[in-house]
């Protein structure tokens, strides 16, 4: 019945959308997803957005040892083992349910497959902004990062400040939305060329260096003494919890982009 649903319905335009995040940080998951219905009311709707966890657990579960994009079309071929179903076909039965048209429209994922000894070298942050609910999982634009961790202690990504300030990271690229993590990567893109038809080449970008796009050189938005940056936010509190801590990577989805 869903299917039927979903095949009539496959061509009307998805004009809403949510963010969702999914982290088990005992095991290395993480991912973020861009999901889309027909209407606000139904991207808030319990059904949906259970949904769209559902569909974010099993991008993490295919992701790989790096955060990137995963296929869309991947993620939709997947098994369900404890639904008997692939992700296509969950997507069609609440195609039935909610009576709108529903498109994955990106992932991005990290599985690090992390055993016991290595546990403690990598965490996972995330934070959505706009939750239909306290705490939830699913919003209008949220964030994936991955920090390395450079501790001899086990316990060090446990810790409340850690995971405080790691949660802070990941607000902070949720608001100022970054290109870059570092601005050497910045100047190698500003760097690159490319060849007209006419065989002329000219710089991809042409406009100074804009820090606000770099993520490490960005105001941090909470503050401190002595912090201006993130790249001393990093820093201050990397010595303060007696670690060292860098940005792996970012991933990031706007409903409204």
């Amino acid at each position: 019945m869903g299917a039927k649903r979903a095949e009539k319905i496959k061509d009307r335009a998805v004009g809403a959308s949510v963010i969702t995040t999914f982290i088990d940080q005992s095991r290395g998951l993480g991912a973020i997803i861009k999901i889309s219905c027909e209407t606000d009311f139904v991207s808030r709707n319990e059904t949906f957005q259970q949904l769209a966890t559902r569909v974010c657990e099993v991008a993490a579960g295919i992701s790989s040892k790096q955060l990137e994009k995963v296929n869309v079309e991947q993620v939709l071929e997947s098994e369900l083992p404890e639904e008997g179903l692939k992700v296509k076909e969950l997507i069609q039965q609440n195609i039935g349910k909610l009576g709108e048209n529903i498109v994955l429209k990106d992932a991005a994922g990290i599985n690090l497959g992390i055993e016991g000894e290595e546990s403690h070298k990598k965490a996972i942050a995330g934070y959505v902004h706009g939750a239909s609910v306290p705490g939830g999982t699913s919003g209008k634009i949220a964030s994936l990062l991955v920090l390395n961790v450079d501790s001899e202690s086990k316990a060090a990504t446990n810790n409340p400040e850690f995971t405080k300030f790691s949660k802070r990271l990941a607000q902070q690229v949720v608001g100022y939305k970054p290109l870059f993590i570092q601005e050497k990567e910045f100047q190698e893109a500003q760097s690159k060329v490319v060849t007209s038809s006419s065989g002329e080449c000219s710089q991809i970008f042409s406009n100074p260096l804009d820090k606000q796009t770099v993520l490490l050189n960005q105001e941090y938005m909470f503050g401190g003494e002595g912090i201006s940056t993130v790249e001393d936010a990093l820093s201050l509190s990397g010595k303060a919890q007696n670690i060292s801590l860098a940005i792996d990577s970012v991933a990031w989805f706007d409903s409204e982009s």
